[in-house]
C-alpha cells in the first residue's frame, strides 16, 4: 500500500473506521485516525469529561442516571463508555444557560451564604453538577428571572422612610431569616416596597424594602401588636419553649398557622399576654410567694380537686399552670405549715436515730 494509486483505498478505510458509532476506537496517533470523513455519532468519555469539565467517572455515572445518552461495552479487559454527540452538546448548551451560585448572588444582590438558603427551602430550584473536584450547584437563568420578576409583582411604589429596611440588609440584623421573610411575601404575608428613586440597574433586593416591624416581632395589625415568640416569653419572663404551650393551651391567642410546636412569625396578641398574668399564674410562683416547693402545690390542688390547664413536665422543664380563679379556693399557707412540720419531724427522727447510733459506736 505504499504507491501513490493505493491512497484513496487508505482514506476510505480510515473514513470508515474512524465514523460511526459501531467503529473501532482509533487513538489520534494510530495510523488509521483520520479527521476527514463524516462527523462521529459519539465521543468517548475521556472526551466528553474534558468539554464538561468532569471526571470520567461522573460522565459514566451521568448515562447511568439518564443525563447523557450514550452506551457502555467491554473493549478487551476494560469498559468503555460512549456518549452521542447531540446529549452532549445539548448539555453543553443547558450548561451555557445556567449560572452558579456566585453569579446568581452577584444577581440578586446577596451573599452565596443566602442563595444556599434560597435552595434549601424551594425558592431557587438548582441543577447538581459533577465537578472535577467538586459537586456544584447551577441555577438557570430562567428561573431566576422568575424570581425576579416574581417579587417585583408583588411589590408597590412607595417613598420609604428610616422604618423600612432593605432586603439585602435584612441577614446584618440577625432577627429575621431572609429566606423565611421572602416566603412569607410570595405568601401575602408581608408587605414588601420599591423604593421610587432607586435604579433599576440594581440588584433586585436592594431596590426593595419591607416594613421594620416584620423584622423585629412588632407588626401591627387590626389595632393589636403581633410579638415573636422571643418577645413574648421576654414579657411573661419565660422560656421560649413555654410559649408555644400556651397557645396550644389557649392561655395565649396567636394568628396564623401553627404546626406542631413552631409558630409564624409575629403572631402572639400582645393583649393576651398582658392578660395572662391576671388569668393564669404558674406553680413556681406559688412556691416562691409561699415558701414551699412545686411538688407541694401539686399535691395540695390534686387533693382539692383543681386540674392544672397545663400540667408540670420536669423533664421538659415545664411548670404546672393554673387558672388564677380555680387556684383562689387552694389553701396554699396551710400547706406550707403543713409540709414544714413534717420536715421538722423528719429532721428530729434523723437526729435522735444519728445520736443512738453514735452511742452504740461508743460502747
Amino acid at each position: 500500500f505504499e504507491g501513490p494509486e493505493f491512497d484513496p483505498v487508505i482514506e476510505e478505510v480510515r473514513r470508515v473506521l474512524s465514523s460511526g458509532p459501531d467503529g473501532a476506537l482509533m487513538k489520534r496517533w494510530s495510523f488509521f485516525h483520520s479527521n476527514v470523513g463524516e462527523p462521529p455519532l459519539s465521543v468517548s468519555a475521556a472526551a466528553a469529561a474534558r468539554v464538561l469539565g468532569q471526571k470520567h467517572t461522573s460522565v459514566a455515572q451521568s448515562i447511568a442516571d439518564g443525563k447523557l445518552v450514550g452506551e457502555s461495552r467491554l473493549m478487551g479487559r476494560r469498559r468503555a463508555h460512549l456518549v452521542t454527540v447531540e446529549s452532549l452538546q445539548r448539555a453543553v448548551d443547558d450548561r451555557a444557560q445556567s449560572i452558579v451560585a456566585g453569579s446568581a448572588a452577584r444577581i440578586l444582590g446577596v451573599s452565596q451564604f443566602q442563595i444556599e438558603s434560597f435552595r434549601r427551602c424551594g425558592l431557587l430550584l438548582p441543577q447538581r453538577e459533577a465537578q472535577r473536584f467538586k459537586r456544584e450547584y447551577r441555577f438557570r437563568m430562567e428561573d431566576i428571572e422568575s424570581f425576579i420578576n416574581g417579587l417585583a409583582d408583588l411589590s408597590s411604589h412607595s417613598l420609604v422612610d428610616g422604618n423600612h429596611i432593605r432586603l439585602s440588609d435584612v441577614p446584618a440584623y440577625r432577627h429575621a431569616r431572609l429566606s423565611d421573610l421572602i416566603a412569607d411575601i410570595f405568601r401575602g404575608a408581608v408587605k414588601v416596597f420599591c423604593d421610587s428613586e432607586s435604579k433599576v440597574s440594581e440588584p433586585i433586593l436592594k431596590r426593595l424594602f419591607v416594613h421594620r416591624d416584620f423584622i423585629f416581632g412588632s407588626q401591627r395589625s387590626d389595632g393589636n401588636i403581633l410579638l415573636g415568640v422571643k418577645a413574648a416569653a421576654r414579657q411573661l419572663r419565660l422560656s421560649t419553649r413555654m410559649i408555644p404551650i400556651l397557645v396550644k393551651a389557649k392561655c395565649l391567642d396567636a394568628v396564623g398557622e401553627q404546626s406542631g410546636n413552631n409558630l409564624s412569625k409575629c403572631s402572639v396578641t400582645s393583649t393576651s399576654v398582658t392578660a395572662f398574668r391576671s388569668q393564669f399564674v404558674l406553680a413556681r410562683e406559688l412556691a416562691k410567694t409561699h415558701a414551699t416547693s412545686t411538688r407541694a402545690i401539686g399535691d395540695r390542688a390534686r387533693a382539692a380537686g383543681i386540674k392544672p390547664v397545663i400540667r408540670s413536665n420536669t423533664r421538659r422543664g415545664i411548670s404546672a399552670v393554673w387558672r388564677t380563679t380555680d387556684i383562689v379556693h387552694l389553701n396554699v399557707r396551710s400547706t406550707t405549715r403543713a409540709g414544714l412540720s413534717n420536715q421538722r419531724k423528719s429532721v428530729r427522727r434523723y437526729c435522735s436515730e444519728d445520736r443512738q447510733r453514735n452511742r452504740a459506736l461508743k460502747r
